[in-house]
């Protein structure tokens, strides 16, 4: 769900809040394809990116302006631990059947 932005045009930044309620700022290029997106400015009624108010909102610190290649790292790192985690367990579970 896009609830806020900050900026004017397409340098705009646009607070994303997750359904965890985290919360993290994107730039418009990277959420330009999201229906949240489409929501947000239709609920401004505003036909697309040119048109959106300038808005200078307050990012607050403890929110994160951050990258979907950021995602992507953080994404290959958790599964990169379950996999481990599961070929250990898969070891261990061979391991006391030999028992």
């Amino acid at each position: 769900m896009v609830t806020d932005h900050h900026g004017v045009g397409p340098d705009t930044l646009f607070e994303v809040k997750y359904s965890t309620g985290d919360k993290v700022w994107f730039p418009y290029h990277q959420v330009s394809c999201l229906e949240a997106l489409s929501q947000y400015l239709e609920a401004l009624g505003v036909p697309g990116i040119t048109h959106l108010p300038k808005k200078i909102s307050t990012p607050s610190t403890t929110i994160p302006v951050s990258t979907i290649d950021q995602f992507s790292a953080a994404r290959q790192s958790v599964f990169g631990i379950v996999d481990r985690m599961v070929n250990n367990f898969a070891s261990v579970s061979r391991l006391s059947r030999l028992q």
